[in-house]
């Protein structure tokens, strides 16, 4: 982040949310807003401020124009920090009628504006993701990192020692762009070497011509090859004995069986929690 673009302003970031909304009650009052945090500090930043403020008003104003929703929700939280560094998550949810694959011309307007949002998050540098579920809503969920004023009274610190994983080389095998970029922030800050595979052959590709990594994080469920199979060719095919930590969203009694039979080392379950996904690459990395 270049801090002498100016664009780039200090700001408090709970009250350059509550603004964002106050500016669009005046246009409607039939659309109820929430706010939602656990940020219970006010959290002063140091970034582009009226970004955030337009892909708030751009979700906002598309879901009361052109679907009819007659609430949103806007969350945030502090995902992970590292020194003056910060990740912040939103999410901005509405009650329309969501989308289908059926949708044609009714909805142009309002997918429009979702990619305009998933434009301006991008060339800020954050990643953004689309879910709707046909006749419950949508949610645009996105990340944004911004640097933290010193002083910050709340400040976060890294739950593990940097000496014990700097250098260590790690690959990660998740197809969600938003966990991709966490878990990548989050090793990075450790001084670890991060590879990035979006689908289970591509990790496998990646593997084979790079036999250096110390350890490898495994979606469960990748596309074109999961999880099983890719950890099933790298312990038989291969002959690795790379210690593999699964991630899965949700896990059953037959699951925890089956990657303890094809040699999975360990599971984590989503959303990931920094400190225990720090705990478990000490156990496997750190001597």
């Amino acid at each position: 982040m270049n801090l002498t673009d100016p664009a780039k302003n200090v700001f408090k970031l709970q009250e350059a949310v509550q603004q964002s909304l106050h500016s669009f009650e005046k246009e409607a009052d039939s659309i109820q807003l929430q706010f939602v945090t656990d940020l219970v500090a006010p959290l002063t930043l140091v970034g582009d401020e009226q970004v955030l403020q337009t892909v708030i008003c751009i979700l906002t104003k598309a879901a009361a124009r052109f679907v009819g929703a007659t609430k949103v929700v806007i969350s945030m939280k502090r995902l992970l920090q590292a020194g003056d560094e910060v990740l912040v998550e939103f999410e901005v949810s509405d009650n329309g009628p969501g989308i289908s694959s059926e949708d044609k011309s009714s909805l142009f307007s309002y997918k429009r504006s979702l990619a305009e949002a998933r434009i301006q998050v991008k060339q800020q540098g954050g990643r953004s993701v689309i879910n709707s579920l046909y006749g419950v809503g949508t949610n645009f969920k996105f990340l944004l990192q911004y640097k933290v004023v010193q002083n910050e009274e709340h400040a976060t610190v890294s739950t593990t020692s940097q000496n014990g994983l700097a250098g260590k080389r790690v690959l990660v095998a998740e197809d969600n762009e938003l966990n991709q970029l966490t878990i990548a922030h989050l090793l990075k800050r450790e001084g670890i070497h991060v590879d990035i595979a979006g689908d289970g052959r591509e990790a496998i590709e990646m593997f084979e011509n790079n036999r250096g990594y110390d350890l490898m994080l495994l979606d469960l469920h990748l596309p074109h090859m999961d999880g099983f199979q890719s950890a099933v060719y790298i312990r038989k095919k291969l002959k690795s004995n790379i210690p593999i930590i699964a991630l899965t969203a949700g896990f059953y009694t037959n699951a925890k069986a089956r990657c303890s039979e094809i040699g999975i080392d360990h599971y984590i379950t989503k959303p990931l929690q920094p400190a225990e996904l720090l705990k478990n690459l000490n156990y496997f990395l750190v001597k």
